[in-house]
């Protein structure tokens, strides 16, 4: 069945980020993260498959090339679907991640996905951060954006808040005591800077502490992926 022009056109609106504020809504891609939105509870208002797809039965079934057309993705899957955007409760008593405007939509989703593995409260995107319901980061969470509560505030508005909540503020950057030395308190806050320039001067000012991962002796790389250090660090917190 080929797919009509007015649905094309509101389903590409929804990869620009003014489309899905307009919207509030925003797009999902691939049957297994479709099922994880769908599984916690989140409204579908459309949902777009091929033939043979899992979820064929369910949804509107189009040509495999009206599916490529529409898609965000550069390997489009079997299944489109647009949600309607909602606020999940964030949690309280452990760790927060904080994004400190990182871009990579890659690294963000990567980002969301580990921090639903170790179980943090919620993740907080600090203005200037790529948009959470942009659709990469979606893909790139791989169905964890279900189930783990996301935030969209200012530094200021987000440093007061992590500090009513009673949380310590640790801030990843180079120079920073070693993270095995670390003591982490259970409610506390990581702070991942933007992927080039580092964290703003915001979050060196009002952090509590400064952590770091330290390179082996004689090695030469400069840096690690931000995804990469923000799962160490995790792990770190989760172990101590």
């Amino acid at each position: 069945m080929a797919l009509s022009k007015n649905k094309r056109s509101q389903i590409l609106s929804l990869q620009r980020k003014k489309g899905r504020e307009s919207l509030s809504r925003f797009l999902v891609e691939g049957h297994k993260s479709i099922n994880d939105f769908i599984e916690g509870g989140w409204t579908m208002q459309t949902l777009l498959v091929t033939e043979d797809s899992p979820l064929a039965d369910q949804g509107e079934v189009i040509d495999e090339s009206d599916l490529r057309a529409i898609s965000a993705l550069e390997q489009p899957s079997d299944a489109l679907a647009v949600f309607s955007q909602q606020t999940l409760t964030p949690q309280q008593g452990g760790l927060v991640l904080v994004l400190d405007r990182i871009q990579d939509p890659g690294n963000a989703g990567t980002l969301i996905r580990l921090a639903d593995w170790y179980g943090l409260d919620y993740v907080a995107f600090s203005k200037g951060s790529v948009d959470p319901f942009n659709p990469k980061v979606v893909q790139s969470s791989m169905g964890a954006m279900a189930r783990m509560p996301v935030v969209l505030m200012s530094e200021e508005a987000l440093s007061q808040q992590l500090t009513a909540e009673g949380r310590t503020l640790f801030l990843a950057d180079m120079g920073g005591e070693p993270v095995e030395q670390m003591p982490w308190p259970e409610r506390s806050a990581l702070v991942m800077g933007n992927e080039g320039a580092g964290p703003s001067e915001h979050w060196k000012i009002v952090t509590d502490q400064v952590v770091s991962i330290r390179r082996a002796k004689g090695r030469q790389t400069e840096s690690l992926n931000v995804a990469m250090a923000g799962g160490i660090l995790m792990q770190a917190w989760h172990i101590a």
